[in-house]
């Protein structure tokens, strides 16, 4: 009984808590300025999100010019070479 007695009272003297720091009174301007930032970062989360996904979308799909961009001809009709014929 007594050994946990002592072992409580030396974790208290070991594990003391600190005083809780004195507030420190903002004025009106810090205080405006702590709320603006506040409504502003999930607007700014929001449009970050925006640009990522804007920016991956571009990223992932490779941008290739299409076979008329190129003066490529379509493919010919497959035409069978001129020969023996069937065996």
């Amino acid at each position: 009984m007594f050994g946990s007695l002592a072992s409580g009272l030396a974790a208290s003297l070991i594990f003391r808590r600190r005083p809780p720091a004195p507030k420190k009174r903002r004025g009106i301007s810090g205080s405006l300025l702590g709320l603006t930032l506040t409504a502003a970062r999930p607007l700014a989360k929001i449009w970050l999100a925006g640009q990522l996904k804007h920016w991956a979308a571009g990223a992932s799909s490779i941008k290739r010019p299409s076979p008329s961009a190129l003066n490529i001809p379509p493919n010919p009709p497959h035409v069978e070479p001129p020969g023996p014929g069937p065996r």
